[in-house]
């Protein structure tokens, strides 16, 4: 009979010992996930230099040692689920928040054989660290007790060891109030002195009445979001250290990343420095953020090494993302194009050739960041992109309007996150001018072709006049040719007595009356070049009219052209004083002006009659049409010595 009750109820038994398995498994699942996560905790990240983002990482081995030596290739950041590297990561040590918070009673106050009380060992404990800890101000120091004690952020240990060396509790009629602890964990949760502290509450207590009563989960939840590291003394008779009481201080330390240490009076105290060192080492890392939209976004670290591997916990954090705002910088909508001269109808010489166009990029989100190219388009079409700096300028290439009309232009502007903006459509109205008949600027255009006719023309009026004179006539080239086959054939030494031939001109030569040459009133002076014999004064010779006459290579800026190299376009001036003399001024040019050999000024210099010019390279003999004092040849003796 019983045998058949077992067996009717085996499956019952074994499907809730599978479930207890289960509850059990999950339970212990659930334990060492919380422990992995508590042993690389992430800060809430730092957006302020975003894309740029930063944040604290404390790691811990599983013995809650801190973990040295990692470098940004053991670990990367998961950001929305995408893998990002970590491009830079420091090694700090900043110090930690440290809140020490009393909860007094009884069992605080039984005595040894000394008499000396379980809370005189603890004071005395915290005095040889305090004093141990003098001269170090890296620390951010709290105290808080049951009494209305209240100490926070001190940074002198000397004044908080002074406060807690005042601090007596009446113990023996103490009842542990676990509201301290609540906001002994506000304290510790307050901004830091310095980025990146480690943050802890060191909680010296009594066991509670009802300890099952005590809210364990809400204050894990805080101490874990806000990376406080909650570490747990028992004061109390040993026998207690294994109750339900104790066991609930136990898992508080345990899942905020703190010890359990209990304390009767005959156990050695804990070294405090194991409980602080590792809350004033930590990571601090940068990544370049892949974010491109406003919302909440969730990031975590992975690390793997040789001998470490885990996972960090997960922020959330929020993020207002803006597209970059471009717009022209007072834009010219007015374009004329003109014809460099005026008589030229070729497309090619419509001046200007582009129209340069400024932009502005700002980042409305205040969020500045890189940008990846800049485009102008004219008339929908892209006319100039820009992907490396300078972003803000553009280049319009107007050589292909050649006829007036209204275009349209907008910029647009892409940063490194592939966020992109552009300005709206703007209107521009090109004016291109008709080229108009002008004398000067045919001239000007064609000034090479006019020299070349101009010379032809000159050489072959010469001709004329050498013929029409009876210089030259059809037998003369060959009579030059014999004679100077009769010279070659002839010695040097054999005279001859010949006659010379007389010619006469031809009847209608001499009928010819041939204008004789007049100098204009006005000439004043002539410029004889050196090359000229000075007997011919105005053989070849330049006039120089009263008034001011320039000097240069450029016939459009001189009146005497030099077409020489070493003369400037604009090399000199000869200016017509009202005592009837001449000045010679030089115009700041290259090769100098001289007169006898002695450079001129931009002032000028007085020319005398026969006095030697040079413009530059090309030499000149000034002679004045009339000179009033020509200067005497003066012979210098001089005295040799035998």
């Amino acid at each position: 009979m019983i045998q058949k009750r077992l067996t009717r109820h085996l499956p019952v038994f074994l499907c809730l010992l599978l479930l207890v398995l289960i509850l059990r498994a999950t339970g212990i699942s659930t334990a060492a996930q919380a422990q992995e996560n508590n042993l690389v905790y992430l800060s809430l990240p730092n957006t302020i230099g975003f894309p740029s983002i930063q944040a604290f990482l404390g790691v811990r081995d599983q013995e809650g040692d801190f973990v040295y030596g990692l470098t940004s290739r053991d670990m990367e950041v998961l950001e929305n689920e995408k893998k990002i590297p970590v491009s830079e990561l420091e090694h700090l040590q900043p110090g930690a928040q440290i809140v020490l918070v009393i909860n007094p009673g009884p069992s605080f106050a039984i005595r040894d054989s000394n008499g000396f009380s379980r809370y005189d060992y603890i004071v005395q404990h915290f005095q040889d660290w305090a004093e141990s800890r003098v001269g170090r101000n890296i620390d951010d120091f709290s105290l808080l007790g049951t009494d209305g004690i209240e100490i926070t952020h001190l940074e002198s240990v000397e004044e908080w060891l002074s406060s807690l060396l005042a601090f007596q509790p009446d113990a023996r009629n103490a009842v542990p109030d676990y509201d301290v602890l609540s906001r002994g964990l506000d304290i510790a949760a307050d901004p830091t002195p310095r980025f990146g502290m480690g943050r802890s509450v060191i909680f010296i207590t009594s066991l509670p009445p009802d300890a099952s009563s005590f809210g364990l989960q809400n204050i894990v939840s805080r101490a874990n979001q806000a990376n406080v590291q909650i570490d747990v003394w028992l004061v109390a008779s040993p026998e207690r250290f294994s109750s339900q009481g104790a066991g609930v201080l136990r898992d508080l330390a345990t899942q905020t990343g703190g010890d359990f240490f209990g304390f009767s009076g005959l156990e050695t105290l804990p070294d405090i420095e194991d409980f602080l060192e590792n809350l004033r080492n930590i990571y601090t890392l940068k990544y370049r953020s892949m974010i491109s939209r406003s919302g909440s976004h969730r990031v975590s670290v992975h690390i793997q090494d040789e001998n470490f591997a885990a996972n960090s916990n997960e922020q959330t954090f929020e993020l207002e993302i803006l597209p970059p705002n471009i717009a022209f910088v007072s834009p010219n909508q007015n374009v004329s194009r003109v014809f460099l001269f005026d008589d030229s109808p070729d497309p090619d010489e419509l001046i200007p050739k582009s129209q340069s166009l400024e932009v502005l990029v700002e980042f409305p989100d205040g969020f500045e960041r890189s940008i990846e190219q800049t485009i102008l388009y004219i008339d929908g079409q892209i006319a100039h992109r820009n992907t490396s700096p300078p972003f803000e300028l553009f280049s319009w290439d107007l050589s292909g309007y050649t006829s007036s009309g209204e275009h349209t232009f907008r910029a647009e502007v892409m940063d490194e996150l592939g966020l992109n903006n552009s300005t709206i459509d703007l209107k521009a109205e090109i004016t291109v001018e008709s080229p108009s008949v002008n004398f000067v600027g045919r001239i000007s255009r064609n000034r090479v072709f006019i020299a070349v006719v101009s010379t032809a023309t000159v050489s072959l009026i010469l001709l004329l006049f050498l013929v029409l004179g009876g210089r030259l006539h059809p037998g003369t080239i060959s009579f030059l040719r014999s004679k100077s086959k009769m010279k070659k054939s002839v010695p040097n030494t054999l005279k001859t007595n010949a006659r010379p031939i007389s010619r006469k001109l031809p009847y209608w030569v001499n009928r010819l009356h041939w204008p004789q040459r007049h100098e204009s009133s006005n000439t004043a002076a002539y410029l004889v070049p050196l090359t000229t014999a000075e007997d011919a004064a105005t053989s070849g010779s330049t006039p120089i009219p009263a008034g001011e006459v320039s000097i240069g290579r450029d016939a459009t800026l001189a009146a005497i052209r030099l077409n020489d190299l070493s003369v400037d376009p604009l090399h000199a001036w000869l200016c017509y004083r009202g005592d009837e003399t001449f000045l010679l001024k030089d115009n700041n040019s290259i090769a100098g002006t001289w007169i006898n050999y002695a450079q001129v000024s931009g002032g000028g210099k007085t020319v005398e009659h026969g006095d030697l010019i040079h413009i530059g390279r090309v030499g000149f003999r000034f002679k004045y049409h009339n000179p009033k004092k020509v200067p005497q040849l003066v012979i210098l003796e001089e005295n040799w010595r035998r």
